[in-house]
């Protein structure tokens, strides 16, 4: 993806991560945690639809329920978000 494309994701993340959760992440933080996510450093995965991925993480002592594509995340789920179902679970 190209730099402006990232800077997108970025964006609109850092917006709904600050309504959501009341996380402020500047471009750095956001790589880290877009990092630490690529790397499998969440507690629950599930595939989308859409190929993107639904991921719940800890970053800074905060639990984020997330939306990601293959290399950034795209957005942040509300607190009360429904845990999403895996395809074959019971």
């Amino acid at each position: 993806m190209s730099r402006s494309d990232r800077l997108h994701h970025f964006r609109h993340a850092r917006v709904r991560l600050r309504q959501r959760y009341g996380l402020v992440l500047d471009v750095h933080e956001y790589d880290r945690l877009c990092t630490l996510v690529r790397e499998g450093a969440g507690n629950f995965y599930a595939p989308k639809a859409d190929g993107g991925t639904y991921v719940e993480i800890v970053f800074y002592d905060v639990p984020l329920k997330l939306v990601c594509n293959e290399r950034y995340v795209v957005t942040a789920l509300p607190k009360d978000a429904v845990r999403p179902v895996q395809r074959g679970a019971a």
